[in-house]
C-alpha cells in the first residue's frame, strides 16, 4: 500500500490496477509450514493405525474360529453367518471399538494448547519494545515447538543486527578523502562517548519561489541544532549526532579550483539521485522522509555541509547548492533494485544533460571509464569496508542530446506499456556505461543494543549463526567481528572466487582441515550459489560455528536457507525488509523484525519482534518450555490411550470376541475430552522447569540447557517406543488385576454378584 503525507489533497489516477499493482505482482502464496514434532506425530499415527489394524485382524480371526467351532455356550453366536462373514463383521466391530488408539481429540486439544501458549509469548514484557510501543506477535501457532530446536539462524545485517540508524562518517571525492574512520565496535561501550559536532557557517535561511510565492526555509546545520556546545552525549533517545568534521570540504570549496568541480558534482548527485521527500516539521525545520535510511542520511549530510535538497516537484528537484538555488529537471529515473544494486537519474540544468548514478561498487566499477584516481577510490572503499562502513560509489556522465532523445522515446514507450521489468533494466544498461567516477560515500549503521551478547549465547547453545548481507566481504567481516559472530582465535576461511573449480578446491581444503578447533566461513553470494552442488558442503557448513555470506541477493539468501532446511536441520531466518521475505518464508521458523523500512517482513513472518536481542527469551525460555511441554503432551496422550484401549482387546478373550465393550458408553465418550484432558492441558500451558526471572542465577546456563534439550530430543521414535512399552505394561495391570479379582465372584452390598451390568 501507500501512505499520503505532507499534502492537503491529491488528485490521482489508477494506472496499474488489480493484478498489475506492485503488491499483487510481488505477492505469492504463503508456504505451509509443518513443525518437526508434527512430522514425528504423523509417523506415530501411522504406526498406531497399523497396530490397530493388527489387533482387529487378530480379533476377527479368533471370532471366526469361535463361530466355526459352534460354541453353544455362547448364545450370541447362534447365527446363520459363515465364519468368514462373521470374522469380517467382527473386524469392523473391533475397528470401531479400538479407534481410541488414535485419539481424534489429540489434534483439537493440541491446537488449544498452542493457542493458549501463544499468550504467554505475547504477554512477555521482556520482548516488548518501549521505543516502538510494540509487543512481540505470534502469527503461526503450529510451529511453536520448533523454537526449542533451532540448529541454524540466518540473519540479515541491516536493520536486523544493526539498528538501521545511519551516520555519515565521510567520503572520498576525486583523490581526496574526508572524515574520521576509526571503527566503533560496540554500541554499549560507545553510548557514553563524546562526539565532535561541527557548525559550519553557511546560510541557515533559504528563500526560493514555489507556485508563485516566496518560500522561506530554515534548517540546522547539525542534527542537534539546539545544542550550543561542540560536544554531545550519544543517547538511545537521540542517536543521530553529527559525527563528521566538514572543515576540509569547506576549505576546498573556497580555495581549490581542481577539487571544487568534483565536490559540486558529488553533492549534486547526492541531492538529485534519490527518492527522498522534503517537508517542514512543526518547528519549521527542513526534514526528510525516504524509503531507504541510507538515502535520507546522505541527503541530510549534504544539507549539513551546505548543499540542501529543498523540494521534489512532479518533474524536477529544487536544491540550494552552497547558497545558489538550482532547479534540476528530471527527465528519466532508473530505479534501484536488489538485482541492479544501483540507481541513476537523467537531469537537465543550464542546458546540460547529465546522468547521475550511485550504487554498490561491484556493479558500478565495471561501468566506469579509466580515471587517474580510480585506484585511490578503490583503496578508500576497501578502508571503509574494513571499518565496517557501508559505501556507495558516485558517478556521472555527460549525455549527447540527440542520442538521449532517441533513448527517451524508447524509454517512454516501454514505461507506457505493461512491459517486463527486464526491458527497463536493459534500457538503463545502455546509458549506464562509460561513466566518470566522482567518489564514494561512507555511512555507519550502528549495531543494535545487546546483539554481541546474544550471538555469543547462541553460539554457546550450538546454534550456527549465519549473517547474509549484500555488503562487501570486508564490511561483512568487520561487522561479524564487532558482533561476536567471528572470533580472532578461530580458523577463518574466505572464499570469493567465481571459478567453480577453485571454489570446490577451497571447500575440499577446508573439509580436510576440519577438527575440534572453532571454524568460521566467509563466502561471497555467487561463490556460495555455485558451491551448492559440492557434495561435502553440508558437512563443511555444519562444522562451522559461524558463517558470513557477503554480496548475497534475496534469491541467494533463500537458496542457502533451503539447502540447510533440506538436510533435516531446523532453520530460523530473521530479517526486517521486504527483500528478506523469501528467506523468512523458506525457513522452518521465520522471524520478522519491525524495521524502519516498514513491516513487510514482520507481516510475512511466523513471529514478529522489535529487536534482535529478543531472540534470547524467544528461544532459550519460551522455545525450550514449549518444546518440552508439547513433547510431553503428545507422548502422554498416546500413553493414556494405550492404557484405556488395550484392555478392550484383552476383554475380547473373555467375551468370545463378541465385540462387547468393557467400558461404559459415557466413559468412552468423555475419557479424552473431559476425564483426562484438564491435567495434561494445564501442564502443557504452565509447566516451567526453570525460570531465570524467578531464579536469576541460572541465566548464564540457559544456552547450555538449550543445547542439552536439543540433544535429548524428547519427542522421538525411540522415546515413543519406550512410552509404548510403559503403556502396554500399564494396560496389563489395569485389566488383569480387576479380572483376577472378579474370578472369585465379587459380591456387592445387595448380595448380587458384581459384573458389567
Amino acid at each position: 500500500g501507500c501512505t499520503l503525507k505532507n499534502t492537503e489533497y491529491v488528485i490521482g489516477m489508477v494506472v496499474y490496477p488489480g493484478p498489475y499493482t506492485k503488491i499483487m505482482m510481488n505477492s505469492k502464496t504463503t508456504p505451509f509450514k509443518q513443525s518437526s514434532y508434527e512430522k514425528v506425530l504423523n509417523v506415530i499415527v501411522v504406526f498406531e493405525l497399523g497396530l490397530q489394524t493388527l489387533l482387529c485382524l487378530v480379533a476377527s480371526v479368533f471370532a471366526g474360529l469361535y463361530i466355526a467351532d459352534d460354541q453353544k455356550e455362547y448364545m450370541y453366536y447362534s447365527t446363520q453367518n459363515s465364519p468368514l462373514v462373521g470374522g469380517l463383521l467382527r473386524y469392523a466391530t473391533f475397528f470401531i471399538l479400538l479407534n481410541t488408539l488414535i485419539p481424534i481429540s489429540l489434534i483439537i486439544t493440541l491446537e488449544l494448547v498452542k493457542f493458549l501458549q501463544k499468550f504467554g509469548l505475547e504477554d512477555d514484557l521482556e520482548m516488548y519494545s518501549e521505543e516502538q510501543d510494540q509487543p512481540m506477535r505470534v502469527q503461526n501457532m503450529s510451529i511453536l515447538e520448533d523454537l526449542g530446536h533451532v540448529d541454524y539462524i540466518f540473519a540479515d545485517k541491516t536493520g536486523t543486527l544493526t539498528s538501521n540508524t545511519m551516520e555519515f562518517r565521510g567520503c572520498i571525492v576525486g583523490p581526496k578523502t574526508y572524515g574520521n574512520f576509526e571503527m566503533q565496535v560496540n554500541q554499549e561501550e560507545e553510548s557514553s562517548a563524546e562526539y565532535l559536532v561541527e557548525s559550519p557557517d553557511y546560510k541557515r535561511n533559504i528563500e526560493y519561489f514555489s507556485e508563485g510565492e516566496i518560500v522561506r526555509i530554515s534548517y540546522s546545520q547539525t542534527p542537534l541544532g539546539h545544542m550550543s556546545c561542540n560536544t554531545g552525549k550519544y543517547t538511545q533517545d537521540n542517536p543521530n549526532l553529527w559525527n563528521f568534521d566538514s572543515q576540509a570540504i569547506h576549505e576546498d570549496l573556497e580555495n581549490s579550483c581542481d577539487q571544487l568541480k568534483l565536490l559540486e558534482e558529488f553533492f549534486n548527485c547526492i541531492v538529485v539521485c534519490n527518492e527522498v521527500v522534503a517537508f517542514k516539521s512543526n518547528t519549521g525545520e527542513l526534514k526528510y522522509l525516504g524509503a531507504s535510511p541510507d538515502e535520507v542520511t546522505l541527503v541530510d549530510a549534504a544539507k549539513m555541509i551546505g548543499c540542501v535538497f529543498l523540494e521534489r516537484r512532479p518533474s524536477s528537484v529544487l536544491a540550494s547548492c552552497f547558497g545558489s538555488v538550482k532547479e534540476f529537471e528530471v527527465l528519466a529515473t532508473n530505479e534501484f533494485s536488489s538485482d541492479r544494486k544501483r540507481m541513476s537519474v537523467v537531469v537537465k540544468h543550464s542546458e546540460e544533460l547529465k546522468l547521475y548514478l550511485k550504487g554498490a561498487d561491484d556493479t558500478v566499477l565495471p561501468r566506469l571509464r579509466k580515471t587517474s584516481y580510480l585506484q585511490e577510490t578503490k583503496e578508500a572503499v576497501s578502508m571503509f569496508s574494513k571499518n565496517g562502513l557501508r559505501s556507495l560509489l558516485v558517478a556521472c556522465k555527460d549525455l549527447d542530446p540527440q542520442e538521449f532523445r532517441n533513448w527517451l522515446t524508447r524509454y517512454n514507450q516501454v514505461k507506457a506499456g505493461f512491459s517486463e521489468k527486464q526491458e527497463l533494466e536493459s534500457l538503463a544498461e545502455e546509458l549506464e556505461r562509460d561513466l566518470e567516477l566522482i567518489g564514494a560515500t561512507a555511512v555507519e549503521d550502528k549495531l543494535q543494543l545487546g546483539v554481541a551478547n546474544v550471538i555469543k549465547e547462541l553460539t554457546e547453545a550450538r546454534i550456527c549463526v549465519c549473517m547474509l548481507t549484500g555488503d562487501k566481504m570486508e564490511t561483512a567481516e568487520n561487522i561479524a567481528y564487532a558482533c561476536n559472530l567471528l572470533n580472532p582465535g578461530w580458523n577463518i576461511h574466505k572464499i570469493s572466487s567465481d571459478c567453480k573449480k577453485e571454489i570446490f578446491s577451497s571447500l575440499s581444503s577446508i573439509y580436510r582441515e576440519l577438527n575440534n578447533h572453532p571454524t568460521g566461513l566467509i563466502i561471497e553470494g555467487n561463490s556460495l550459489q555455485k558451491s551448492l552442488k559440492y557434495p561435502k558442503l553440508y558437512e563443511v557448513m555444519s562444522q562451522c560455528k559461524s558463517i558470513v555470506v557477503s554480496r548475497a541477493t534475496p534469491k541467494q539468501k533463500s537458496q542457502v536457507v533451503s539447502f540447510m532446511k533440506n538436510k533435516r536441520s531446523v532453520t530460523l531466518a530473521i530479517g526486517d525488509g521486504g527483500n528478506d521475505i523469501s528467506m523468512i518464508q523458506t525457513a522452518d521458523v521465520g522471524v520478522g523484525v519491525y524495521g524502519k523500512e516498514g513491516h513487510q517482513a514482520a507481516d510475512s513472518s511466523d513471529f514478529a519482534i522489535s529487536q534482535f536481542r529478543f531472540l534470547r527469551p524467544l528461544l532459550f525460555q519460551h522455545g525450550r518450555w514449549n518444546a518440552n511441554r508439547i513433547a510431553f503432551f503428545i507422548l502422554y496422550f498416546f500413553f493414556k490411550n494405550l492404557i484405556f484401549t488395550l484392555p478392550q482387546f484383552y476383554f475380547a478373550f473373555l467375551s468370545g470376541f463378541s465385540g462387547q465393550t468393557l467400558w461404559d458408553d459415557w466413559y468412552l465418550l468423555l475419557y479424552n475430552s473431559v476425564v483426562t484432558a484438564a491435567g495434561v492441558v494445564m501442564y502443557s500451558i504452565w509447566d516451567q522447569d526453570v525460570n531465570y526471572k524467578v531464579n536469576p542465577e541460572i541465566k548464564p546456563y540457559l544456552p547450555f540447557l538449550y543445547k542439552e534439550n536439543k540433544q535429548r530430543n524428547i519427542l522421538s521414535i525411540k522415546n515413543y517406543l519406550l512410552w509404548l512399552a510403559y503403556g502396554v505394561y500399564g494396560s496389563f495391570v489395569v485389566f488383569l488385576v480387576p479380572a483376577k479379582a472378579y474370578e472369585s465372584k465379587v459380591l456387592v452390598e445387595s448380595g448380587f454378584t458384581d459384573g458389567l451390568w
